[in-house]
């Protein structure tokens, strides 16, 4: 079984030793972006090998993301947007009403919603919110299309793959839909980027040595 982390933060002090140790074999770094501002390329990543950074194919971005802060711009995304992951903010109570037919839709253009779990190892609001949200996106998408991610900073914030699952099953998943949300789903997610990018086939990156993102 492989196991995806598919949003560590690009300016986390997170190590490659640390995610190999807890047992995951993909992980994603997340640049975030506002508004209108076009994202510039990622140029250094310690925690890749320099072989990589430098090749032609690693320019860009591999997976898009997009946070649903409106009503508006949450229809978009499940209906036009070409994106691969839709994200919400699970630290506060959502804005706005997630409807049943644009989860549909969204799951009709095989893009996924990922959950972060970060929240829910701070205090007690932050607790209530990320389950309250985490259990209303399981509620609407039946488990399906789901994935959990750790947006963390810090090692001390990651989990074992296992520590996810668990925290899937408390928001109402089952077993098997908690297990996919940390793998199937999350390669399912790296495919559909690649064909929404005009890519057949893939490149596997390896870490060749332990060195914090900073």
């Amino acid at each position: 079984m492989v196991y995806v982390d598919l949003n560590v933060r690009a300016t986390a002090r997170v190590s490659a030793g640390e995610l190999q140790r807890l047992g995951y074999a993909t992980v994603c770094v997340n640049v975030d972006c506002e508004g209108n501002e076009k994202p510039k390329p990622v140029t250094a990543l310690p925690d890749l090998p320099q072989t990589a950074q430098k090749d032609k194919s690693m320019k860009g971005y591999d997976i898009v993301a997009a946070e649903a802060a409106t009503p508006k711009v949450f229809q978009f995304l499940c209906e036009q947007a070409d994106i691969d992951l839709i994200t919400f903010d699970v630290t506060n109570r959502l804005p706005f009403q997630i409807k049943r037919p644009l989860i549909a839709a969204a799951m009709k253009r095989d893009i996924y919603f990922e959950i972060t779990y970060t929240p829910c190892l701070g205090d007690t609001a932050g607790r209530r919110y990320f389950f309250s949200n985490a259990s209303n996106l399981v509620r609407l998408t039946g488990g399906k299309n789901l994935v959990f991610a750790s947006g963390a900073t810090r090692d001390i914030l990651l989990r074992s793959p296992y520590d996810v699952i668990n925290i899937g099953l408390l928001s109402g998943l089952k077993y098997g839909q908690a297990l996919d949300a940390i793998s199937t789903s999350c390669l399912a997610v790296l495919e559909h980027a690649d064909k929404r990018r005009g890519i057949i086939g893939g490149v596997q990156v390896e870490a060749t040595e332990d060195v914090a993102m900073e």
